[in-house]
């Protein structure tokens, strides 16, 4: 029993005191890989300009720029320079005392560094644009909160003005996880006798079941993003018009199956209404997804890009390394048949409904034409459908938008007061859709109108009449 506690007591010792010279090296080595997966991006460049690493804690100190292309030979001008300083702070465990007693192996704080602002930024009680703080705790799981502060911007020039009211998030890491969230009041711009516009109750998410390494060198995997904000509002001061977005949404899924290398990517986009002169808009929903994408395709067109960037001032090269990414991965990608769908397009006109989708896909291929530009190729091996449902008043709406476009240029009907160009308008409407659906451009169904559309083996129907390609 003496020597069992005799070797519980040497473990938890050896731990106290070698665990944080440990934890100093990992961080030591933590910092310089992250600054070299910086690096591999042509668009940025970082550095470590000085690292104190101790026993019981490390201290960093980073810069971090974009790497903007010299283009001063077309240009004239040579590129402007943007650079932060970042400070790192990394208390060591598994007791730590610093700011406070945790048990952990890491409390870390990174923030950039107090410096000239440019002109006309000023950051409210705040000294540091961006913070993080984050506790890594004994199985590795880190939870941390971060901020960008409340700042506003003056352009020296216009005198336009921006607010933004700063944005405050918390998450979680692991080997296994990664999850974010964070709200921010808003955003603000004006122009003075131009516009203001506004953004009210942000919001942001994200959420995986893998690291962000994994994330980082896989090209696909599983995850949930979502944005959203409760209002933006559009001012029109030169005309005295307002346009106002309630409840607006964005949601990306993304996942992927590593058997067949292969994933998808699921964008819904939700607004609850726009208000705006003559016109409501309400249950806005669109589904985009594509699906059927690998994962090597994805890898290989960021390495083009990073290649691309590089090389931007090499035309020649630029076109050499594209040549290669598409007699390499594109084929290969094809013959995977991707789908380019919107899914669900439906929505309120002013309380009328519409609703639709549209679905592209590719026929088997074996092999790529001799040039990507060969508009036949394409039609030939392309497989559409799409159809569309609109309410009576919707369609009626949508044709008298279109009817006061056109005749807006007839500088007779200009001449008029809206209330006779209105007028007009109303009486020509019916007849304008009577005459789309003579000419087979739409169909009745009772009270609605309905468009289909669809192409396969180069052959195109509207509304179940073949109609000319080209």
């Amino acid at each position: 029993m003496k020597k069992v506690l005799i070797f519980v007591v040497v473990l938890v010792l050896a731990t106290v005191l070698i665990g944080p010279k440990i934890v100093s090296v990992q961080l030591a080595n933590g910092i310089q890989n992250a600054v070299n997966a910086v690096n591999k991006n042509p668009a940025y460049t970082a550095s470590v300009i000085s690292i104190q690493s101790g026993w019981f804690n490390t201290q960093a100190l980073v810069t971090v720029g974009m790497d903007i292309p010299d283009m001063s030979g077309m240009t004239g001008q040579s590129p402007p320079v943007f650079s932060v300083n970042i400070e790192v702070t990394g208390s060591h465990g598994p007791f730590i005392i610093n700011d406070g007693f945790a048990i952990g192996w890491l409390r870390s704080v990174v923030q950039t560094q107090s410096s000239e602002l440019p002109a006309g930024l000023v950051l409210s009680n705040a000294e540091n644009l961006y913070k993080f703080e984050g506790l890594t705790g004994i199985f590795g799981t880190t939870t941390y909160q971060d901020a960008i502060a409340a700042l506003t911007y003056i352009d020296p020039e216009t005198q336009g003005k921006v607010n933004f009211t700063g944005l405050q998030g918390k998450g979680e890491l692991s080997n296994s996880k990664v999850m974010y969230n964070a709200v921010s009041r808003g955003l603000s711009m004006n122009v003075e006798n131009i516009l203001n516009f506004d953004i009210q109750g942000l919001a942001l998410s994200i959420e995986s079941g893998e690291s962000i390494a994994t994330m980082m060198s896989q090209g696909l995997y599983d995850s949930n993003s979502r944005i959203s904000a409760s209002a933006m509002i559009f001012d029109d001061l030169s005309k005295g018009t307002q346009v106002r977005v309630t409840d607006t949404e964005l949601e990306g899924l993304t996942r992927y199956d590593k058997s067949s290398d292969l994933g998808g990517i699921t964008i819904t986009s939700k607004v609850a209404q726009i208000d705006a002169t003559k016109i409501q808009l309400s249950d806005l929903l669109s589904v985009i997804e594509i699906n059927n994408i690998q994962a090597k395709f994805l890898l290989a067109y960021q390495d083009f890009s990073n290649k691309m960037i590089e090389n931007i001032s090499n035309p020649e090269q630029v076109q050499i390394d594209l040549d290669t990414f598409i007699s390499t991965y594109l084929l290969d990608q094809l013959t995977a048949k991707p789908e380019y769908n919107f899914s669900n397009i439906s929505g309120k006109i002013n309380d009328s409904e519409f609703s639709g989708n549209i679905l592209v896909s590719i026929a088997e291929l074996t092999q790529l034409p001799r040039s990507l530009e060969d508009t036949a190729f394409w039609m030939q091996n392309a497989v559409v459908t799409s159809a569309m449902l609109i309410e009576k008043n919707a369609a009626e709406f949508i044709a008298a938008t279109m009817m006061a476009r056109q005749l807006s240029m007839n500088p007779n009907f200009a001449a008029l007061s809206e209330q006779e160009q209105a007028a007009i308008i109303s009486q020509q409407v019916q007849g304008t859709l009577e005459g789309l659906v003579q000419q087979g451009m739409v169909t009745r169904e009772g009270e609605n109108y309905r468009i289909a559309f669809s192409l396969q083996e180069g052959v195109a129907m509207l509304n179940d009449n073949q109609i000319p390609l080209g």
